[in-house]
């Protein structure tokens, strides 16, 4: 029994299940597989950095100190790799970073070149094209600070129009060219204020158009029109107590903006790694709607993540560096239920301070076949204990 603490008059209130709740499903993301050892075998990855899905669900992986791109099916069946050596090339290392695909299945990336020599080793940064059946297009490379020209290539992204966008690392910026490899437009320069960078490190565009940049060391995402035109600032982390990197961008089919958060690596071979490698996803709005994924080896855990993409179905894969794999996880819709209206409280109007009264109601069901419980809110700012008979005083 509870004593009622003021004289009260009207109708009990109840507080919880006095209508009808509305179904809807909520999202969440569990993991689906993944593939991958440390190896220079088909399958296996050194320190892969770049993970791409074309519109066929084929996976492209940057495979970075193999020197090499392997294709794989959805389950992670090895297909074929991708050759970056090009004939006439001097005996060369060809390290991949960034990897992308356009609507009719070409294959985007950027690489970098070091010549094996005995004395420190000129390198150079292209862009390379392949068909979708992997064979070598073209690439570009003009090193500069000048339009059209970059220095240390990381990030890649296309758009619904074949162009093709870059993070231009050492220059501060991102760039656009069309899908010859035309320069049409730049922007960006070093520094924290709007539309500047600080290591640009990931770049993804939606349907729309809309250019989403991983400024990795500001710590954010910015957010540009496809003229480069700045928008927002779409999400940042400012704790002080974790550092929080984003390694990795990509927008899927509905807006929904999905970030790879990886941990800052430690100083010393004693220290532990700093902070928790995840995925955040946001809708277009910025409104964080799930994340998950910690440091590990194990199924969802990563280490050091350098690469992220989602494919038509929603499904995202992740390039898990440093445990030399690829992770893939499936989203997975979770019913909200149905609560029906209970009955309506019975129990006095009015009272006497001092005096105990009981209430009492029921009826409500779940659609899911729960059990209902039932509290009152007294009207003073205190509530009954739940039950699960409906009764409560």
């Amino acid at each position: 029994m509870k004593e009622a603490t003021r004289i009260f008059s009207g109708v009990v209130c109840l507080l919880m299940l006095s209508s009808t709740f509305t179904a809807f499903s909520q999202e969440t993301y569990k993991f689906e597989l993944m593939w991958g050892s440390y190896g220079a075998g088909e399958g296996q990855f050194d320190k892969p950095t770049g993970v791409a899905v074309d519109a066929s669900g084929n996976v492209y992986v940057a495979d970075t100190y193999n020197y090499r791109i392997q294709k794989f099916d959805s389950n992670g069946n090895f297909i074929s790799k991708l050759d970056l050596s090009v004939i006439g090339d001097p005996p060369s290392f060809y390290y991949p970073h960034g990897i992308a695909t356009d609507f009719t299945g070409n294959v985007f990336a950027t690489v970098v070149k070091e010549l094996i020599t005995f004395v420190t080793p000129p390198i150079s940064h292209f862009v390379y094209k392949f068909d979708s059946n992997g064979n070598f297009i073209t690439r570009w490379s003009n090193p500069g600070t000048g339009d059209g020209q970059f220095a240390y290539l990381s990030g890649l992204a296309t758009d619904s129009f074949g162009n093709f966008y870059v993070c231009d690392i050492q220059n501060s910026r991102i760039q656009k060219f069309d899908s010859n490899g035309k320069y049409i437009t730049k922007w960006g320069s070093v520094g924290q204020g709007d539309g500047q960078f600080d290591h640009p490190g990931a770049v993804a565009v939606d349907f729309l158009g809309n250019v989403y940049v991983a400024d990795t060391l500001n710590r954010r995402i910015q957010k540009f029109d496809s003229d480069g035109n700045f928008v927002k600032i779409f999400t940042e982390w400012f704790s002080l107590y974790e550092v929080n990197f984003p390694n990795g961008v990509a927008v899927d089919p509905l807006g929904n903006v999905y970030v790879l958060i990886s941990e800052s690596e430690p100083s010393t071979l004693s220290m532990p790694p700093l902070d928790n490698p995840r995925i955040e996803k946001f809708d277009s709005n910025a409104d964080l709607l799930i994340e998950w994924g910690s440091h590990g080896e194990g199924e969802g855990e990563f280490a050091y993540p350098n690469g992220l993409a989602v494919d038509l179905s929603g499904n995202i894969y992740v390039a898990d560096t440093h445990n030399n794999r690829i992770q893939k996880f499936s989203p997975v819709l979770v019913p909200q239920e149905n609560i029906s209206t209970p009955d309506t409280p019975s129990g006095p109007i009015d009272g006497i301070i001092g005096t105990d009264y009981t209430y009492s109601t029921g009826g409500s069901s779940s659609d899911l076949g729960h059990p209902v419980e039932y509290r009152f809110s007294w009207g003073d700012g205190s509530y009954s204990e739940w039950s699960a008979s409906g009764v409560s005083s």
